[in-house]
């Protein structure tokens, strides 16, 4: 029974796969480490959410990590070119997207974690006065907490939800980006795939991934003094040319391997020195607290397409940089980078409501900082682990399943 048991934890969160990319797999890793300490930072009030009055003031540990919102923009991108990778490759092999295949294992994949930890949330963690979720989630306000949570269980509360409003999950909007883009993709391609000339179909590709940044130049010209986290950081039409980058991505590989290859190759090492430049010099320049040009209609993007440089590293250069984020000890995180973003916001709440190890939350200084960190990464780690392995892989496999039966057919 032991020996079955380790087997299991082996090979689901220990073994990639071999038909994978390693170095993704780092990327996913890294990409959930900076967004959990950011997360930590701005929901213990060591960042504010908001722009500050006056003179923007950081300390500088802090400043740092000013930047760490960015790691949800390498998921938007890795996103983007894993799920449109599989989608070219359908319509490649079959001629169709295969709509319902593709649905129901993204289904049996996102939901049952989500809706999970979601009704955990809503009917029993906010209000049983564990650490301080009660103030952070519902503000005193359980019942206007739970009639919100419509919103989350129906994915648009990215639309509808405002800054310090009570939430069972604010985090969660860039889920429904995500599911957005699960819903809107597929049609695109379709759409795409009926134009018979490629290079037009490249050209309405690169239309479609650079109407976000029209949209949000139309914005900023109507409103000059936009408050990103004021609900303009959260819409979909804002933020998904980023996972529109990876789809990119993705249709040179399918589709000109050789030349996207060569081109990667001919760049050599520039191409992650310029993928950690772009991301760097956009940390530097912009934040989510800033307003004006740059930070409202240019950061998101330039952070996605820093990101597909490392990508386009990962996929075809054997260097340094590759076989970094291809070390087998980022993997284990990367398979359970989903589970611990749904949960460890919760982990954060109680560890931080022991008063003798963080009196003063709100005033963290490094060391204390650090520690709740590597608490969180545990305990949110194990928690998703033990999702992963008793619930979220069987769901999984029952959608391989269905899946397969329906392609059958």
């Amino acid at each position: 029974m032991l020996k079955t048991i380790t087997s299991r934890i082996r090979s689901d969160l220990f073994t990639p796969p071999g038909d994978q990319f390693d170095a993704l797999h780092g990327l996913r890793a890294i990409a959930s480490f900076l967004v959990i300490c950011f997360h930590i930072a701005m929901f213990s009030g060591n960042i504010p959410l908001m722009p500050p009055d006056g003179k923007w003031q950081l300390p500088p540990f802090y400043l740092a990590i000013n930047g760490f919102w960015s790691g949800l923009d390498f998921f938007f991108v890795l996103s983007g070119f894993l799920i449109g990778r599989i989608l070219m490759t359908n319509v490649m092999r079959s001629g169709s997207v295969q709509f319902p295949r593709f649905f129901i294992r993204r289904g049996f994949r996102v939901f049952p974690a989500y809706y999970l930890f979601l009704t955990i949330a809503t009917f029993w963690y906010a209000g049983a006065g564990i650490g301080i979720a009660n103030w952070h989630l519902s503000l005193g306000d359980l019942p206007g907490l739970q009639a919100n949570a419509w919103q989350n269980y129906v994915y648009i509360m990215n639309y509808t939800y405002a800054a310090f409003e009570p939430s069972p999950m604010s985090w969660a909007w860039s889920l429904c980006v995500e599911e957005h883009f699960y819903l809107l993709l597929p049609p695109a391609l379709v759409l795409a795939y009926r134009i018979p000339q490629p290079a037009w179909r490249i050209r309405l590709l690169v239309g479609i991934t650079l109407a976000p940044l029209l949209i949000r130049m139309i914005q900023f010209a109507l409103d000059p003094g936009i408050i990103m986290t004021e609900g303009f950081y959260f819409r979909t039409h804002n933020r998904i040319d980023e996972i529109l980058i990876g789809v990119l991505i993705a249709y040179f590989f399918v589709h000109h391997e050789e030349g996207f290859r060569a081109l990667t190759v001919r760049l050599g090492g520039w191409t992650g020195a310029l993928g950690i430049g772009i991301i760097l010099a956009t940390w530097a320049l912009g934040g989510l607290q800033q307003r004006g040009l740059f930070p409202v209609v240019f950061q998101f993007l330039l952070i996605a397409i820093g990101t597909g440089f490392l990508v386009a590293n990962a996929l075809f250069l054997e260097n340094g940089l590759t076989r970094l984020l291809a070390h087998r000890a980022w993997y284990p995180w990367a398979r359970i980078s989903y589970g611990m973003y749904l949960t460890h916001p919760y982990v954060m709440f109680w560890l931080i409501g022991f008063p003798a190890v963080f009196p003063t939350p709100t005033a963290l200084d490094p060391a204390r900082f650090i520690l709740l960190y590597v608490g969180v990464l545990l305990g949110s780690g194990l928690v998703a682990a033990l999702s992963f392995l008793v619930f979220e892989r069987p769901m999984i496999d029952c959608g391989i399943k269905l899946s397969r039966r329906i392609g059958a057919k």
